[in-house]
């Protein structure tokens, strides 16, 4: 009875394992096909050797502190500010208006259609923006001082 018993226990224990085994593959294999999980490393450049940055036109000098960044479409290898562009690509790095928005080199945000995940970087058309704004509002507040002192 007693080892009947413990060998129940043991089929218990063998079954929920298998059964979370079972559940971690199907897990693993639904996030293979996620267009939201992180995108492919397989296409980035190897770095080693690597020092300076590989946009002619900057050429910048890799140290501690300028650090190696990987456009995420080509895989190459940039500075920060050379990969300050930002697409929408999916887990392969293709161009998806449904994909996640990921930092790519100018030449990458450059090719395919407007409508293929572009997205720009609004800073300084923002900051433009509002010192414009803030012109207007300071030109605004003077038409009004002067309209009550002309009372």
């Amino acid at each position: 009875m007693m080892a009947q018993q413990y060998n129940s226990q043991q089929q218990g224990q063998l079954l929920w394992t298998r059964q979370v085994e079972i559940a971690s593959t199907a897990e693993q294999n639904a996030s293979e096909f996620d267009i939201n999980t992180e995108i492919t490393r397989q296409h980035w450049k190897i770095q080693d050797g690597i020092i300076n940055c590989r946009n002619k036109q900057c050429m910048k000098k890799f140290s501690l502190i300028e650090r190696i960044h990987h456009c995420r479409r080509c895989g190459d290898i940039f500075c920060k500010e050379c990969v300050s562009y930002l697409r929408r690509l999916n887990r392969l790095a293709h161009p998806d208006p449904e994909g996640k928005a990921y930092k790519v080199c100018k030449k990458c945000f450059d090719e395919g259609k407007d409508s293929e995940g572009q997205k720009r970087r609004l800073t300084e058309y923002f900051f433009a923006l509002r010192r414009r704004g803030q012109e207007n509002a300071i030109v605004s507040e003077n038409n009004h001082i002067d309209k009550w002192r002309n009372r």
